[in-house]
This record gives C-alpha cells, structure tokens and sequence, in this order.
C-alpha cells in the first residue's frame, strides 16, 4: 500500500517531503524496494539454517527472502507437527 510504503507509514519519510515529479517517484519506489529487499534477504541469511530444517536443505539453500515469526514464549508451545499443519507450506522438510 502506498501509504504504508512509499508515503513513508512505515519507513523513514524522505528529506524535504516526497517527491512531485516522474524521476524523484520512480527514485523513491526504487528506494522502498531495495531497502525491503535487503532487509528480507538478510533474515533469509541469518536464519538459513533453520530455512533448511522446515524447507529441507536443497530448498533452503535456494530462499533468497524470508519474514521470520517467533511462537510466543508465554503461551503453549506447539510441536513442529502443530506448526506444520498451521503452516502447510512448510511441507514435510525435506521431500520437496
């Protein structure tokens, strides 16, 4: 959404305000993307190992960009079957 983005709701607004005209737009996308870009590749590096555990190695090796979620430490903690079945797209680890 523009206004989470690019306006500045969740990132710094730049200097001066945004931009009005065509170059200093496309400069402010490119901006929110390649600081995006390297924050999710990043996480994809520091949690590689733990990509390859859920993904299994060939598949974890090959994520470029990765959101890392933490299971509350209050509350109960479900086994690696329950976080499965809460996240299909985990798979079984390593047959993919």
């Amino acid at each position: 959404m523009p206004s989470q983005f690019y306006e500045g709701g969740c990132c710094d607004l730049p200097t001066g305000g945004l931009p009005t005209d065509a170059a200093g737009k496309e400069a402010r996308r490119k901006q929110v993307r390649d600081r995006f870009t390297a924050r999710f590749a990043s996480t994809a590096d520091r949690f590689r190992p733990r990509l390859a555990e859920w993904y299994g190695p060939q598949r974890g090796s090959a994520i470029k960009y990765a959101e890392a979620f933490e299971i509350c430490e209050y509350g109960r903690q479900p086994s690696k079957d329950e976080i499965r079945r809460l996240f299909p797209f985990f798979g079984d680890g390593g047959s993919r």
